[in-house]
């Protein structure tokens, strides 16, 4: 049995799951709950701010790199997995 990733299925999970994790960082910046946290996302990410704006581009912005980030990991998984990948030879 082989034991593959799908691609776009965890893409689009670590691209909700990213999304998220940005929407509770904005709204802790908006409570001034963890505020270094928030500084780091703001030095980190070139969109997210602690406002409606910024915390809905760096929503975005979380959702896009965890969805290319996902992407490429079920791939070299499954590159990496055992009778996966066709050898030539």
């Amino acid at each position: 049995m082989q034991n593959q990733l799908h691609p776009n299925a965890l893409g689009l999970s670590l691209a909700l799951l990213s999304g998220l994790c940005m929407l509770v960082l904005g709204l802790f910046g908006l409570l001034g709950i963890y505020e270094g946290a928030v500084q780091m996302m703001t030095d980190w990410h070139l969109f997210f701010s602690a406002d409606a704006v910024g915390i809905l581009t760096g929503i975005l912005e979380g959702a896009f790199w965890g969805y290319v980030l996902g992407v490429l990991t079920a791939v070299f998984y499954n590159w990496f997995v055992p009778g996966t990948r066709s050898e030539s030879g």
